[in-house]
């Protein structure tokens, strides 16, 4: 067995950017911080919870995300 370290709000906070601005969504400047907190550093739970933030960001045509959108995306329904 290996052991996975948690990942740094550093190792997301480049392809964050990139892939939000791809579709002109601004983030708030905390988004990957809270994001990595949340997630636990773990890639598999960051990413999903940003992939539905995105999503959710998109389904309601913004055109940027603050801390709700984080808390709307990791509730459940």
């Amino acid at each position: 067995m290996y052991e996975l370290k948690a990942m740094k709000e550093k190792d997301f906070l480049n392809y964050f950017n990139t892939l939000f601005s791809k579709y002109n969504i601004k983030l708030y400047d905390n988004f990957t911080k809270d994001i990595v907190t949340i997630g636990n550093g773990i890639p598999y739970y960051v990413i999903k919870i940003a992939n539905s933030v995105l999503f959710n960001t998109m389904l309601k045509e913004q055109n940027n995300v603050c801390k709700f959108s984080i808390i709307r995306a990791t509730s459940i329904p």
